[in-house]
Formats: structure tokens, C-alpha cells, sequence
């Protein structure tokens, strides 16, 4: 029965996420199932297919074949329409974005999850860009074939708060080198005043006695600045004398024109993902304020995004705020790496791996990957909460 005049039938609410990887994938799902019909839900994602990687930052091409998803056909599955596009600006007056390619689009709540650039995060040091990137150790183990190099240290600056993947990118090099017979020797160098000083004690037992199995030297407390004359250096003093650095790349935000921005481009957030300053706008994963630039903590922002939307839609769901916690598994020293026996290459030290952090989005794509999680056996369970500047409140786990 159509309704009458005193009883209309609202309007779906028109919601664009723009994005293409956890943080957006994972709230768009979540809204689809939150909201029904109750939201019209439109991805829009300059990227067309989603890479799940498995394995550590520097692994070789022939370890890492990750699976690869069509971002509008997994749009199609459930109900999501899907364009193709970059977002470059935001009228928050008119409700409407502006697309590269001319368009503009409406909306009634927009989610902007995409969009934080890397870039290099020390001078005359050589980056490695993520877990998709051979080619920074590629290179590296050409020099070290020829004899260029033999010294080798990774660094880890104030920048990067999740610093695990350095860790790893460590002991990928030093597995690479040691199958090779390449004499070397490997130095990790960080702010941290101790060995993935976010993740607490049992952490810092497990990835430095890692460390230790593979014989990489762990320099703490000194931030690396440069890479030059032969030396990575520290502040506030002090060289580590090296042939060759390695780093994780550093990221800065969108710089989308209409939204605000902190000094490093990135969008400041309420507990609810509301970004600041503006209407109808929220925000989730790498492009937020929040310092600590994580999958799981994408996931939950994305939670905490979609539970707002959809309250706003007129859904009655529990609109619980934004609070931050780093929850997984940590491979033990002498363990196999996490999934290799699923897949006969490495893996990381941490579980789960990024595309896998979401609860919808690895709903949507855990069965289709060919790794699965280390035995409980081999790894410790850790859970850290943090407080909304980034820094640990408490630690839990096994």
C-alpha cells in the first residue's frame, strides 16, 4: 500500500564511499548490512581490483602471488553500486563531490577512505614501499652479489607508529641472504625504546628473540634522520657505519579541496569518524588523524563510521564510538612463518594480514585465500588498547 501523507516512506539515504581497500570495503559492507534498503550505497574508488597479500614486505616475486579480487564485481555481490573514479573535492554546502573526470555526485553522507600517499621517509635511504614491493631487496641483494654492499641497516622513524613491517622486512632480507650464502650482516635501528614498543612485553620478547634467531643487531632509542657517508644517522646523536639503509615508507593525507586538514594532509575525526569542520562527512582508516596507520584499526573505524551512517538513516543500532585496539597473532621464535605451510613461502610475523583484518570484508574473501592462520601453538596472542592519541593504555594476551 503506497503511503499516505502523514505516513511517507523516507527517502534512501544516498552514502558514497570513496575508496578501495579495507577501511571503505569494510564499511560499505557493514552499511549493507546494517542499513538494507534503508541506504543507497555507492562505492567510488579510483582503483579497480583488491590485492590480498600474505606475506612480508621484501618476499620475491616467486613467494608472493597475491590473490586478487574485482572491486565491482565484489561492489555487485552485494548491492553496492560502483563507478570508477577520484574524488578531488568536497562541497559540503551542496552535498556534492567532484570527480577527476568532471562528474559531480550527490550525497546525503559521504565516507572518505582513501587517499593517504607514501612517500619516503629518510633521506638517501632506499624505500620499501609494502608488502607487494621485491624490487627495494631485489636491488639491494644485486649490490650485495657483486660486493657492493655487506652492511645493511633498517630503519625505523618517528613517523611510522605501526613499526612491525620493518621488523619483518628485516627478517625477510636476512632468510634471502642466508638461502643465498651472501655474507652480510644486518642492523635494525629504531626511535622505540625497545623492540615494537607499541605491542608491550610479551611482543618485545618475541620479535627480539626473532631478531636474535636470524643474528640481526637491534639499536633502539636513537630516531634515524639520514642515510650518508656511509652512515645512517641518528638523532639526538650518534652513526651506525652501513653500506645500504632500508626503510618503510612514511604516509601524508589526500589533501582533498573542501575538507580540513592537520599539518600532514590528514582529516581530523570525532570518536564517531565524523570528520571536523564539515557536514555529512566522515572518515575511516589511513586518512584519519589517528597515528597509528593499521588494517585492524581501519576495520574498526570503519565499524564505528557505518554504525553513525546508519543511525543517521533511521536504523536503530547501537552507534558505539571509536575505540582503538591492536588484536592478533605474533609467530614465536622457531616457529614457521604464519600460512607457509599453506602456501610453501613466507609469510608475516603478524596475524591477521591486512585484507583480512575486516570482519565483513574477510567474510567476503577468507575462504577464497590460500593461507590460513599460525597454530596457537607457535604464535602469543596479544591485544593492546590505545588511547586516542595512539599511545598504549593497557596490554592483554597470552
Amino acid at each position: 500500500m503506497d503511503p499516505g501523507p502523514d505516513d511517507p516512506t523516507p527517502a534512501p539515504l544516498r552514502v558514497l564511499v570513496y575508496g578501495g581497500d579495507t577501511a571503505a570495503l569494510e564499511t560499505a559492507l557493514a552499511l549493507r548490512r546494517l542499513c538494507g534498503d534503508r541506504c543507497e550505497l555507492t562505492l567510488v574508488s579510483p582503483v579497480r581490483d583488491l590485492p590480498v597479500r600474505t606475506q612480508a614486505a621484501g618476499a620475491s616475486a616467486a613467494e608472493e602471488r597475491p590473490a586478487r579480487f574485482d572491486i565491482e564485481s565484489l561492489a555487485a555481490e552485494h548491492g553496492l553500486a560502483f563507478r570508477s573514479d577520484a574524488i578531488v573535492g568536497v562541497d559540503d554546502e551542496q552535498l556534492e563531490v567532484r570527480t577527476i573526470t568532471g562528474n559531480r555526485i550527490r550525497f546525503d553522507a559521504l565516507v572518505i577512505a582513501f587517499g593517504a600517499r607514501p612517500r619516503g621517509a629518510i633521506p638517501g635511504v632506499i624505500t620499501c614501499w609494502g608488502a607487494g614491493d621485491a624490487g627495494a631487496l631485489d636491488g639491494l641483494l644485486d649490490e650485495m652479489r657483486l660486493g657492493a654492499a655487506r652492511r645493511v641497516a633498517f630503519a625505523v622513524p618517528r613517523g611510522i607508529r605501526w613499526t612491525l613491517p620493518t621488523y619483518e622486512l628485516a627478517l625477510t632480507t636476512a632468510r634471502r641472504l642466508r638461502r643465498e650464502g651472501l655474507d652480510h650482516e644486518l642492523v635494525l635501528a629504531t626511535y622505540e625504546s625497545r623492540a615494537v614498543e607499541l605491542l608491550g612485553g610479551d611482543a618485545e620478547r618475541v620479535v627480539a628473540g626473532r631478531l636474535a634467531e636470524a643474528g640481526i643487531e637491534l639499536a633502539t632509542g636513537r630516531e634515524p634522520v639520514a642515510f650518508a657517508e656511509g652512515a645512517l644517522v641518528l638523532q639526538p646523536e650518534g652513526r651506525i657505519p652501513v653500506d645500504r639503509a632500508l626503510s618503510m615508507p612514511v604516509v601524508e593525507g589526500p589533501r582533498i579541496g573542501g575538507l580540513p586538514r592537520d599539518a600532514d594532509g590528514f582529516l581530523p575525526v570525532d570518536a564517531f569518524g565524523r570528520v571536523q569542520g564539515v557536514k555529512r562527512v566522515w572518515a575511516a582508516g589511513e586518512v584519519t588523524s589517528f597515528p597509528v596507520r593499521q588494517a585492524g584499526i581501519a576495520a574498526q573505524q570503519a565499524l564505528a563510521v557505518a554504525a553513525s551512517i546508519a543511525a543517521e538513516a533511521g536504523v536503530e543500532v547501537e552507534s558505539s564510538p571509536f575505540r582503538p585496539s591492536i588484536s592478533g597473532l605474533l609467530s614465536s621464535p622457531g616457529a614457521a612463518p604464519s600460512g607457509a605451510a599453506a602456501n610453501g613461502g613466507p609469510a608475516t610475523l603478524w596475524w591477521p594480514p591486512e585484507q583480512l583484518a575486516g570482519e565483513h570484508l574477510s567474510a567476503h574473501i577468507g575462504d577464497k585465500v590460500a593461507v590460513r592462520p599460525p597454530s596457537e601453538d607457535d604464535s602469543i596472542r596479544v591485544r593492546v588498547e590505545l588511547g586516542p592519541d595512539g599511545r598504549r593504555l593497557a596490554t592483554g594476551g597470552s
